[in-house]
């Protein structure tokens, strides 16, 4: 029987388990150690998100997967500020 690592591996699991932890939590209010779980949970998912386009880079090659891993990484760190932004408006 394969390995659970190997059937499911990281870059696969975290982004799910942060969507569920995300949709669980999603306006409420949450004591510290559950807010810091989440957003551990958030970053796991934006790694994941970086290595899944690291992997398409090698894959395509040069220049296309430079291009490819330079539009992940801009878009990812676009929505940050954009997020922080739509949690002040909503008051939290």
């Amino acid at each position: 029987m394969a390995d659970l690592r190997t059937r499911f591996p990281w870059t696969t699991t975290m982004p799910l388990v942060a969507l569920l932890a995300l949709v669980a939590t999603w306006g409420r209010d949450l004591n510290a150690m559950a807010f810091v779980l989440v957003a551990l949970l958030l970053g796991a998912a934006v790694l994941a998100a970086v290595h899944h386009a690291e992997v398409v880079a090698h894959r395509v090659g040069e220049p296309y997967g430079s291009i490819a891993l330079a539009v992940a990484v801009t878009i990812i760190a676009s929505r940050m500020p954009l997020g922080s932004a739509a949690l002040r408006r909503c008051g939290a």
